[in-house]
């Protein structure tokens, strides 16, 4: 029982850190094992309109997390997280690779200028800026 609460727990977390509101969250444990929903359905599931059932379905689905099926009132269904998780390592990817790239700007720089506070200290004000724009809670957050 507890392994399922702490199983529960640890996903909401992960779909927080990937960015989807708590409407998206209850949309998409509610479609789990699901068969194909209309977006209708989304808004009596989690008790929301269905103008905001449609961007919690769109959201969703940028995501990764459901499957259109179109037609005339497209039908969503679930898929597992794996889509969304690989797209948010892929930007985790691109970010270290950024901070890669601003600390060889800084060290070049550094070198280049013989240190002077004056050149070093915008580029690691930035950094630092930067890299607390990226965390949030004492996690990094993923785009």
């Amino acid at each position: 029982m507890s392994e399922n609460i702490n199983e529960f727990k640890s996903t909401k977390q992960v779909l927080e850190l990937i960015g989807l509101t708590q409407d998206e969250i209850e949309a998409y444990f509610h479609l789990t094992g699901r068969g194909p929903v209309m977006t209708g359905e989304i808004a009596l599931l989690i008790n929301i309109s269905e103008e905001k059932a449609v961007d919690v379905a769109k959201n969703l689905l940028e995501k990764g997390l459901v499957r259109e099926i179109p037609g005339t009132n497209p039908f969503y269904i679930a898929l597992p997280p794996y889509s969304a998780l690989l797209n948010q390592i892929q930007n985790f990817k691109e970010i270290v690779s950024t901070l890669l790239s601003m600390w060889a700007l800084i060290k070049s720089s550094r070198d280049a200028m013989s240190f002077t506070g004056f050149v070093f200290l915008p580029f690691l004000i930035f950094f630092l800026i930067f890299l607390d724009f990226l965390t949030v809670g004492g996690y990094f957050k993923v785009f």
